[in-house]
Order: C-alpha cells, then structure tokens, then sequence
C-alpha cells in the first residue's frame, strides 16, 4: 500500500480528539486501498485503545465505512454527501452543468451526472424534463455500481487495479431478476462497455427504468472519474430504442464537457 509523502508538511497537533479523528481520516484518504485496523494502528501514534474507540466514532457517524468482511475501512458516505455542496459551486457540476441541460433538453429524458466514492455512484447532479422519471437519485444519493449504468460505466473506466478492487466492493444483492449477481457476470459485461464505450442498465436497479450512461473520456488520471446518463422507462420504448435515439447525442456531450475540462476548468483551478 502506498501513501502520500508528508514528509514536508507540518505534523498535525494530536492533541485533541477532533484532531486525531481527522488525523485518522487523512490516512485513510491518502491510501490507496482500504485499510485494516492493523495498518491504521502501526501509523497512528495512539494507544490501540484509542485508535478502535475513534475508529468506532467515525464509522458510527458514517465518516468512515467498515467492510465486515473483509474488515477494513475507507472513507465513508457522509464526507461526499457534505463535499457534495462544495463540488455543486466550483467542480465538474459547474462545468457540465449547461452540457446536462442541453442534453435534458434534446433528448426529453432525465439526465444524471455521477462519479465514483467506495465502489459506489455518488450523483452529483440531475436535470429534469417536463415529465420527469421518478427516481430516487436525487444529487448527494448514493447507489450500488454494478446494477446501475452510471455504475457500470464508472467501473469500465477504472484501471485494472482500481477496478479488481472496486469490483470485489460490490454486494451483488437482486434488486430485480435482471441484476448481475455475481463478479463473473459484472467482469463480462465492463469487458463489452470497455469495447463499446457505452452502459445499460436494463431494468437491473429498479423496474421498468432503463439507461444510457457513458463516462468522461480523457480525463486526468488524478481526477475522479465522471459519468453521464440518459433515464427513460420500458414504456417509452425499449432499450435498443433508446440507443438508436440518444447514444449519440450523449457521445457528444460527454466529449463536449470532457474536453471543457481538459482546458484548465478541473476542480481546484475555476474561472478568472
């Protein structure tokens, strides 16, 4: 497991227990891979004692998540639902937000943008029709990856390494009698979307929803992967209608706001 070199910056004060919790947090932010508590407890300059009572703390106020099985930790929910109000004003919301509204708007269908937080899709932003889709993906909402196109697409994106660990994530529950199930099916289908360069999702989440997501191409690698989709219901049409009317449109728009943010538009930099 690498960690971020913080050989040059100015050691925290672990005084308080606000600031051996966030102290905590940074480690696990900095890691590349889930941590168990074995790891946290060779860094941490904390009695063992301390560092499960702190770490009990953060999961139980969901600023961390722990994975019975595979008993480790990462960051959890709730910092990307709070971060979520900052990335709305300064972050990719604010680039691919007129590109969402144009895409809402030729299309006639419910439009999403997403990326990726612990294996699962974090929707950043929606736009609406005038008869809108009803959905639970309201921005901030959390949703499983392998049963959702955004999630699917987010996944195909990832480098192998990222995407073996995110995959092995995955709860693989039967939301309906069309959700993949198991790592073998979902490895099959990113195989075919890293082909296609598009993702359905096929009434796998919720029935009678159907979507088109694809993700931003060309994007840095230190950037978080994003993703667009394209909402509508089996009674509007079918799945290979959907993509004869709008895989195109949505083509073009991901390249559209992925080459608007390949100009110098990324988080962190904005606008003069």
């Amino acid at each position: 497991m690498t960690m971020q070199n913080t050989t040059d910056i100015q050691k925290p004060d672990l005084v308080s227990p606000i600031s051996k919790a966030l102290h905590i947090l940074d480690i696990v932010g900095d890691a590349d891979q889930s941590m168990r508590f074995q790891d946290l407890s060779e860094l941490l300059p904390f009695p063992r004692a301390t560092t499960h009572r702190l770490l009990k703390l953060l999961v139980s106020e969901r600023m961390l998540a722990f994975d019975d099985n595979r008993r480790t930790y990462r960051l959890g929910h709730r910092l990307f639902q709070q971060a979520h109000r900052s990335w709305a004003r300064n972050s990719m919301t604010e680039i691919a937000g007129p590109y969402l509204t144009e895409l809402c708007r030729q299309t006639g269908l419910t439009v999403h943008l997403a990326t990726l937080e612990g294996g699962n899709v974090l929707y950043l932003d929606k736009r609406l029709p005038h008869r809108p889709v009803t959905m639970f993906s309201n921005p901030g909402r959390i949703a499983s990856a392998y049963c959702t196109g955004l999630g699917k697409a987010l996944l195909a994106s990832l480098d192998q390494s990222a995407m073996e660990e995110a995959i092995a994530l995955q709860s693989y529950k039967a939301y309906t009698a069309k959700t993949l199930t198991s790592q073998e099916m979902l490895k099959a289908a990113l195989i075919k979307i890293q082909q296609k360069g598009l993702a359905y999702d096929d009434e796998e989440h919720e029935v009678g929803i159907l979507c088109l997501a694809m993700a931003l191409p060309d994007l840095e690698k230190s950037t978080l992967p994003h993703a667009i989709s394209i909402t509508s219901t089996v009674l509007q049409g079918s799945l290979v209608e959907l993509e004869q009317r709008c895989a195109e449109t949505l083509k073009t728009i991901t390249i559209q706001i992925s080459e608007k943010a390949r100009a110098g538009l990324m988080p962190g930099q904005g606008q003069d």
